[in-house]
């Protein structure tokens, strides 16, 4: 643990504290990491709430389901080698977006709700009724009574076109609760959208009896 300060050539200083993972862990009980959304080269958001009030099938409601796609520019051509790796070890021809979900919090003391997202490339397959059954029983897990929940979808960058499958879910007793599903592409190459023609196609298909 330990600060410092680190000045530039015009004069400004930014003022640095460091602490080991340990001890934030011993410390606080939650942690929360925030970026400037202007850093990705797009993202885009979509509001919706989970309505359990009077419903039929509470696994259908509690679920929504959502359809990204990923569209390279034009100045996003592949590189000529395929194992390219950049600095940090990673492989330069994938590509990520990340899928934020955030549940709307309109009383603290709530402590029983929980939340879980389920991402994936479905590009290969673009069968909607296999999507939306393989998506479904994957997001059986990875419940969090946390407010943020962060995913991330992997592309190649051979790839001119892909296609995400996201499920936004919710674990609770009450009767309206609203969130945002937040995508950002990790690339300034990648232009990100919702595709809601597709999204009414899977939710037709999504099984009543399955959560």
């Amino acid at each position: 643990m330990g600060s410092g300060t680190t000045c530039s050539s015009s004069g400004s200083c930014l003022r640095i504290f460091n602490i080991r993972l340990d001890d934030i862990c011993a410390t606080f009980e939650g942690l929360y990491i925030s970026w400037n959304p202007s850093l990705f080269g797009s993202c885009v958001t979509f509001h919706g709430s989970w309505q359990l009030e009077n419903v039929e099938d509470l696994s259908q409601a509690s679920t929504h389901h959502l359809r990204l796609d990923d569209q390279k520019t034009n100045d996003s051509a592949p590189h000529a080698h395929t194992n390219e790796t950049n600095k940090n070890g990673r492989d330069s021809t994938e590509t990520e977006t990340w899928i934020l979900l955030t549940r709307h919090l309109c009383d603290t003391r709530r402590t029983n709700e929980y939340i879980a997202i389920n991402a994936q490339d479905d590009t290969v397959l673009r069968d909607p009724e296999h999507v939306a059954l393989k998506a479904h029983r994957n997001a059986q897990s990875n419940y969090t009574n946390s407010t943020h929940l962060l995913s991330r979808i992997k592309t190649s960058k051979l790839q001119t076109q892909s296609s995400g499958s996201i499920l936004a879910c919710y674990d609770g007793q009450f009767e309206q609760v609203g969130f945002t599903v937040t995508a950002y592409a990790y690339s300034s190459d990648v232009m990100v959208s919702w595709n809601t023609r597709d999204m009414q196609k899977v939710l037709s298909f999504v099984p009543l009896d399955q959560k």
